[in-house]
């Protein structure tokens, strides 16, 4: 027997398949997706790899070099998953080691199948035999321990080792004796573990209303059909898009199907899976970065027996490996943590496409502020659209006010909030109710703007925020390359009143605190949500009371119910909005739009302040009047005159190494090579310029922007520029990074 093999080392030179024979003895242990150790390269140095084909005759003159051994005990993917990994191979233009290791969880590998499971214990004789043994020995003090195990294994029958031990406060010693004297016996199950068992559960019964009806029953047309088919269902926040989502999946699983549902963040899981239990009781399994390597080996173990039907988690739950998948919800489809930031730079909701169309499934949308690409697609009838335009229990969304800050600082108000909501936090305080802080410090990009007249320093190209670079006190656009002097002076109104913009959340956890000396204050950021269940414990503080004020970033936004959250103050929304991102309008309006939605969800009256500097922006406006359509229009339009996605197509080349001179040259010698084989002038090149974080983890990183209309000849344009310039060029030490956006 002979195997293809594919080295488990990221590298262009290794994208292929080694043939290697299978000794006799291991020919047992082969399967299509488990590990293996082979001698590899010219020193025959080990090296791990994947089978990922079995062969009975190979057609080669030279002599076959014999794999060592068989590292795993179960195949960690199969032949569907495959087909999965080539689709993300070519979609996103990486090598199939990537592909393969992004689909297998962080960890799993590092887990046995006896890791997985917990000693149990049961008696092996009759009753007769045990009440021989204990009326025998009964008196003797040296088997006082062992009695007692017998008597407690005879009232509960089969008992886990440990907590046998715990209960009887006794050691391994009388256990293991009893063992050898063959009058207990010790068998092996998987471990039960319950990931949210902390988690308290105040789900009601729901009663759905006729929208939502409507939409359930417009869903389970299409599962019924079993055919391919994607549906966005458009709700206002607070509408009741879970509960459609749920009636959906109980559709799916009572035809024996499996779903997949994914959120946009960690914070959200617990509460979703809290909702869902309440549904699917242990038919629920969770996948996420913060479990440990034998939990997520327990996840997918539970999916592999057949034990499980709903799979819940964020962008990386879509590898779940379900053999016949019905539907897979994204909830918050808008959001940008489903396009992964490293490589490959893959989108779950692509991949979602791709594995519903391969299983006839329901591929289901959910947001309040769609995104722009799917809002164009369901206008142009690729997508079903359902609307839910009221909130559950008919509550009232909050009323918004924009607050001009240009004005707070002509009055001479120097701290971060307004005088207005100063007076709106004390009343919120006296009335015990509850207030949510929001500051965007995730999408922050330093820019220069005047606090006087709120003129942004804008590059003349391209009509995006200049961002300021504190190591040489220029301002430079990162999609044209273009550099600038700092200015000290404001170009519109002459003030000198005009610098980088920046808070963050400490920053406004302690100004705010000294504002209001006996607020109790939660802050949840990167920093404070590190540890294990620290999301949900922050989240159950502060819908239990604990807490008067919560500040916190982009993880406070999305899909919480703050029953008593009745104002929520947006800071510096400047931050948001003069990103160098031309999706930085769009991303604003779902960002505040989602925030305002987490006030007046028990049908309190809710006010919401949005801070701004610009407050005459369009986009704000929209936000205010809650009108999406406007803000569509206004976005889609200029999108088309600008060619931007959905009108186009845009490729991210990033070069990555350690000396920014070498990837100077380098980058734009890559240019030179896209600008001479774009023979007719289809592709519009931008760059090189720096990343908007230049610098990582001792790294440096620049970039070329490559824009087209057909995404397949995009791809191809640029896979073979980049192949020439790696034939003639000879690139070392530095990494090439391709990002389709």
């Amino acid at each position: 027997m002979y195997v293809n093999i594919l080295i488990d080392r990221s590298n262009s030179k290794l994208n292929k398949t080694f043939s290697y024979k299978v000794p006799a003895q291991l020919e047992c242990k082969v399967e299509i997706g488990k590990r293996v150790l082979v001698p590899f390269g010219v020193k025959n140095k080990p090296e791990d790899g994947y089978i990922i084909e079995k062969l009975q005759h190979v057609n080669i003159e030279y002599q076959i070099k014999e794999i060592i051994d068989v590292i795993d005990g179960f195949p960690l993917f199969d032949l569907k998953t495959l087909k999965l990994v080539d689709f993300i191979k070519e979609k996103y233009m990486c090598n199939m080691i990537d592909a393969i290791n992004i689909i297998i969880p962080g960890g799993v590998k590092n887990v046995t199948a006896e890791s997985n499971t917990e000693k149990y214990l049961n008696i092996k004789v009759s009753k007769d035999d045990i009440d021989s043994f204990i009326t025998k020995n009964e008196s003797k003090e040296k088997y006082k321990a062992q009695i007692q195990v017998l008597n407690y294994l005879r009232e509960n029958s089969i008992v886990k080792a440990s907590d046998l031990k715990d209960d009887l406060k006794v050691t391994d010693s009388p256990i293991k004796t009893l063992i050898k004297n063959e009058l207990i016996e010790v068998s092996r199950q998987d471990k039960k573990l319950d990931i949210y068992k902390v988690l308290k559960d105040k789900s009601k019964d729901f009663v759905l209303n006729n929208e939502q009806i409507v939409a359930v029953e417009k869903i389970k047309e299409k599962i019924y059909a079993k055919k391919f088919s994607e549906i966005l269902i458009f709700g206002v926040t607070s509408s009741g898009k879970t509960e459609v989502y749920i009636e959906a999946i109980k559709e799916v699983i009572k035809q024996g199907r499996q779903a997949i549902v994914l959120v946009p963040e960690i914070a959200l899981t617990p509460q979703i899976v809290r909702r869902f239990k309440q549904h699917f009781g242990e038919y629920i399994v969770v996948m996420h970065s913060k479990l440990s390597d034998t939990e997520k080996y327990n996840q997918l173990n539970k999916i592999k027996k057949k034990e499980v039907s709903v799979m819940v988690g964020p962008r990386s739950a879509i590898f779940a490996p379900f053999d016949d998948v019905g539907i897979i919800v994204i909830d918050e489809e808008h959001e940008s943590t489903y396009k992964s930031e490293n490589t490959p730079k893959y989108d779950a909701k692509e991949v979602a496409k791709f594995i519903c169309e391969s299983n006839n499934a329901v591929l289901l949308y959910g947001s309040a502020t769609p995104s722009i690409d799917t809002y164009y697609r369901a206008e142009k009838g690729e997508i079903e659209l359902i609307k839910l335009n009221k909130r559950v229990n008919e509550a009232k969304n909050p009323t918004i006010h924009i607050v001009d800050m240009k004005e707070e600082l002509k009055n001479g108000n120097t701290t971060i909030i307004s005088r207005e909501v100063h007076k709106q936090i004390q009343d919120k305080l006296n009335k015990n109710e509850q207030i949510l802080v929001f500051i965007n410090r995730r999408g922050f990009s330093t820019f220069v703007s005047c606090r006087k007249c709120g003129y942004v320093m804008k590059c003349d190209n391209c009509d995006v925020p200049y961002v300021y670079h504190y190591d040489t006190d220029t301002l430079a656009c990162h999609h044209c390359g273009k550099s600038i002097r700092n200015v000290n002076m404001c170009p519109e109104c002459n003030s000198k009143y005009i610098k980088f913009f920046g808070l963050g959340t400490e920053k406004v956890e302690d100004d705010i605190q000294g504002l209001f000396k006996n607020a109790r204050i939660l802050r949840m950021d990167a920093d404070t949500t590190s540890k294990k269940n620290s999301h949900d414990n922050i989240l159950t503080d502060f819908n239990e009371g604990n807490a008067d004020i919560l500040i916190g970033t982009q993880m406070i936004a999305k899909g919480h119910d703050f029953r008593n959250v009745t104002l929520v103050v947006i800071l510096a929304a400047d931050m948001s909005l003069n990103i160098q991102d031309f999706r930085a309008y769009e991303r604003a309006f779902q960002l505040f739009t989602q925030v305002a939605g987490r006030a007046g969800r028990s049908g309190k009256d809710s006010i919401v302040y949005i801070q701004t500097y610009e407050e005459k922006n369009y986009v704000l406006e929209c936000i205010k009047n809650y009108d999406y359509e406007r803000f569509y229009e206004n976005e889609i339009m200029l999108r088309e005159q600008l060619e931007n996605p959905p009108f186009s197509n845009i490729c991210i080349i990033t070069l990555v190494g350690e000396n920014e001179k070498k990837i100077i040259i380098y980058i734009n010698g890559l240019k030179k090579y896209l600008e001479y084989y774009n023979i007719k002038g289809n592709y519009k090149i931008l760059g090189p310029a720096p990343n908007f974080i230049k610098k990582m983890n001792d790294n440096y990183r620049w970039r070329l922007v490559i824009k087209g209309t057909d995404e397949e000849k995009l791809k191809s344009f640029v896979k073979y520029s980049i192949n020439k310039f790696n034939e003639k060029e000879n690139v070392k030490d530095l990494k090439i990074q391709i990002d389709m956006n």
